[in-house]
């Protein structure tokens, strides 16, 4: 079965787990990338809350094409018990693609990851 990792990371965590799990698997990494950047700070933390709760999805591209695979492990965190506006557009864009997916949750608090399961 071929894989591909796909991952979305302010902080770089999820980059981090992304890249552990592509290395076991030997799978392609590829990373959701705003088209307008986000810094990773309080501001630009708090509009990532705020997108996320009123689920925006704003313009993303991928650091290289996405081979649609068998099937696609998607790393990314949890933001106001949603996932975040990046990871919603790519699944706007290419989850309709995606047959098998496996949703690899970054959050502090579990009880946040029934939403964002069921959002996804």
């Amino acid at each position: 079965m071929a894989d591909t990792v796909v991952y979305y990371s302010l902080s770089g965590k999820s980059r981090q787990t992304a890249q552990e799990i592509a290395d076991v698997l030997k799978a392609p990494l590829v990373a959701i990338i705003e088209d307008r950047h986000r810094k990773y700070n309080f501001a630009g933390f708090m509009s990532g809350i705020v997108d996320s709760f009123l689920k925006r999805t704003p313009k993303v591209h991928t650091s290289d094409p996405v081979t649609m695979a068998n099937r696609i492990i998607l790393c990314g965190p949890i933001w106001a018990g949603r996932i975040p506006g990046p990871i919603r557009s790519w699944l706007d864009e290419y989850g309709h693609d995606t047959t098998d997916l496996i949703w690899v949750p970054h959050s502090g608090q579990a009880r946040e990851w029934p939403k964002a399961i069921e959002e996804i």
